[in-house]
């Protein structure tokens, strides 16, 4: 999908190729089962940093893949992230804006990311759309009588969208441990 992209760096692939290589065989062995989703994202920045450093000689190559890659896993997750329930919908919300801010490249702690996200997703379902105004509340209050989710701490939130969250970097975790994890179905 990205060729056009990567085409002037057609005869350096090779190296891209085997920073994954490397990485694949170094995470392999590695437990999986219990792991969080910052465990995952660690495992995820190796993957970034040794692209990084096979490309140390052309750090346009390595900026561009990384950014390629970024961006695939970014769409992954947040195609994960619409099939969740409408029923969790500060969930989904959470999620979705946490992983559309979400930097593979960099260190992060989840859990204060996460409850960055919930934060705002929190102000947002409470204050209502500026536009609406006193409808809108009203609205709101009607659904909340009829809605599946009780109202939620942060705490529970940012609990909740932390577990939900590391079963979508599971699945994309999955997919990079896979025979093709550059394919097509990257997505699925």
């Amino acid at each position: 999908d990205e060729y056009e992209r990567l085409k002037p760096y057609e005869r350096h692939l090779g190296r891209i190729s085997r920073a994954y290589e490397d990485w694949l065989a170094s995470v392999r062995g590695k437990p999986f089962v219990g792991t969080d989703m910052g465990v995952i994202l660690d495992r995820i920045r190796m993957l970034m940093i040794n692209i990084g450093v096979a490309c140390a000689d052309d750090r346009q190559l390595a900026e561009e893949f990384q950014s390629i890659l970024s961006s695939r896993l970014r769409r992954t997750a947040l195609k994960h992230v619409e099939k969740i329930p409408e029923d969790r919908e500060l969930i989904k919300h959470a999620l979705r804006r946490f992983f559309e801010d979400l930097r593979f490249t960099r260190d992060i702690a989840p859990r204060e990311e996460m409850e960055r996200a919930a934060k705002v997703e929190l102000d947002t379902s409470e204050r209502g759309s500026p536009i609406a105004g006193v409808f809108d509340r009203v609205l709101k209050v009607f659904q909340s009588q009829n809605k599946d989710e009780p109202e939620m701490s942060l705490d529970e939130l940012v609990r909740r969208s932390l577990a939900e969250g590391s079963s979508v970097m599971k699945k994309i975790y999955v997919r990079l441990l896979s025979p093709d994890p550059w394919g097509n179905n990257l997505h699925s």
